[in-house]
């Protein structure tokens, strides 16, 4: 695994599953509830972020929108500028 550097007041974070909206039932036709913001674990930060995040702990809510993904090497990055987070907290 690359050890990709997040730059430019960036965050590199890795998704939380959401967990399933689906209430059981019998019902064929299943549509997703649409999410606008997303939960992530913050993994790395760039040295110019204003905040200091504890890594793999604390998580962040930002706008779907604002993800950034980049694949390299055939990994995938996720990556969110900090100035989008709507909200942290450390779950330790």
């Amino acid at each position: 695994m690359l050890n990709i550097r997040p730059e430019n007041k960036r965050l590199r974070v890795r998704l939380e599953e959401a967990p399933p909206s689906h209430s059981g039932g019998s019902s064929l036709l299943y549509l997703p509830e649409k999410e606008e913001y997303l939960v992530a674990v913050v993994e790395a930060q760039a040295n110019d972020c204003i905040v200091s995040r504890s890594t793999n702990s604390e998580r962040v809510i930002f706008q779907k929108r604002f993800l950034e993904t980049i694949s390299v090497a055939g990994e995938r990055h996720n990556f969110v500028l900090e100035e989008h987070v709507a909200a942290s907290w450390c779950s330790e």
